[in-house]
């Protein structure tokens, strides 16, 4: 099978080749050749290809974003930022680009950044379970414990078979919801809700300890240590 797979490369990497030597502009044959050089790690030939089409050609959202792919793998963080940073300004719509600009200040130690890419992510696809997750992840502040709570719930009814929000959504209820007044802002943990989530990841993944874990805390401190043990 993977020989098979090398050789269709091979002949799609051939075609292509072909394709852009009668027409050194063709933005869809740039691309896939690119793709595929990407994927078989063929980083160079696939720079000078981009490299190419950017001075021969006006300006594109696709280049731009095949660069990033690229100063991603090959770990420059800062070329890939602006690169996708330039893909956004040209087409603000595709979802994979803030998905990459997401992937590459997770990369870079730079998460508290990606915020607004999330964002943007939860508004082009709102069926997306994982951006909802993601962008509660980097949610810290207790003036944002209600949003946090509000991502983590959409991302559970999205991603029904998943565990990691239910858990991350438990844990949260461990810590204490915020109820919010005209005045306070006070942290109370809800146990039931949470050993509730941690029964669900259970039935999800019985084999998984971390609920486990859980739910034995959960009851030794509640003095049930029958069931806790």
């Amino acid at each position: 099978m993977l020989n098979n797979l090398d050789s269709i490369q091979k002949k799609a990497i051939k075609h292509l080749r072909i394709a852009l030597r009668n027409d050194h502009e063709h933005l869809p044959s740039i691309v896939s050749l690119c793709d595929i050089l990407i994927e078989s790690k063929n980083y160079d030939e696939a720079q000078i290809i981009l490299k190419t089409a950017v001075k021969q050609s006006t300006e594109s959202a696709a280049l731009y974003y095949q660069q990033a792919k690229i100063s991603f793998k090959i770990l420059c963080y800062e070329e890939a930022l602006s690169c996708i940073k330039k893909s956004i300004n040209l087409q603000a719509n595709e979802s994979k680009s803030y998905w990459l600009a997401y992937e590459i200040l997770l990369a870079s130690n730079q998460q508290h950044l990606a915020i607004p890419y999330l964002e943007k992510l939860t508004d082009l696809s709102p069926l997306d379970g994982k951006a909802f997750f993601e962008l509660a992840k980097l949610l810290h502040n207790s003036s944002e414990l209600l949003r946090k709570k509000l991502l983590l719930e959409i991302a559970v009814d999205l991603l029904p078979n998943d565990v990691s929000p239910i858990i991350e959504l438990a844990s949260l209820h461990i810590q204490g919801e915020s109820e919010v007044d005209d005045q306070n802002t006070n942290c109370k943990p809800n146990y039931i809700e949470a050993e509730k989530l941690f029964k669900l990841a259970i039935e999800i993944n019985p084999n998984l300890g971390t609920p486990w874990y859980f739910l034995g805390n959960l009851n030794l401190n509640q003095n049930n240590k029958k069931i806790a043990k």
